[in-house]
């Protein structure tokens, strides 16, 4: 056991083969974020992984992945939970799907989203019960994840960091949020 899996730390030897993910097996989460940023949109894919998202934007966006390992030539490297986070561009999107709940403490990376986007998406699975369950906690931790929120901690983490929501999507174990940064003029998607 490495020591990223018990501080609750990013465990690399997960991250290195991504080609079986729930990203790739199940994109409806990828589908429903691209079904909202608009044809020229730049957009910046936080814990991009097999980059599925932009299998589903329009060809006219600026797509920029970024992930503990590259996997594209175009790919920035980070790791967030070391708080690593090179990147001064502006973005029209920025998006975290089936990262949030890898995050030690994602209110932290949503803070610095904000200051370079206007829109995200966010994708988490909260805890079932108001309670985290011993079971469920098994489960969670059994996949890896380093937080458990319940839905309402989750919608209270996203709009603390500065962010308006816009909509939310029930999908296959996650919540989808479409979010609006409440410090940027919405002048373009």
């Amino acid at each position: 056991m490495h020591s990223e899996e018990l501080t609750g730390g990013t465990n690399r030897d997960r991250w290195i083969d991504v080609s079986g993910s729930w990203g790739v097996r199940n994109p409806t989460r990828s589908k429903i974020a691209a079904k909202h940023i608009p044809s020229g949109s730049r957009v910046l894919d936080l814990g991009a992984g097999t980059m599925i998202l932009k299998k589903f934007l329009s060809e006219e966006c600026e797509y920029q992945p970024c992930d503990l390992f590259s996997r594209s030539p175009d790919c920035i490297v980070a790791d967030f939970n070391k708080g690593e986070f090179p990147i001064e561009e502006q973005y029209d999107w920025v998006t975290l799907i089936g990262l949030f709940q890898f995050l030690n403490e994602p209110m932290v990376l949503l803070k610095k989203c904000n200051r370079i986007a206007k829109h995200a998406v966010v994708t988490y699975s909260p805890i079932i019960h108001d309670k985290l369950t011993k079971k469920e906690l098994l489960w969670r931790r059994g996949e890896g994840w380093n937080n458990h929120f319940t839905f309402n901690q989750y919608l209270a983490i996203v709009r603390e960091s500065g962010w308006e929501i816009e909509k939310a999507y029930r999908v296959p174990a996650n919540i989808v949020l479409i979010c609006r940064n409440i410090n940027k003029p919405d002048d373009h998607g």
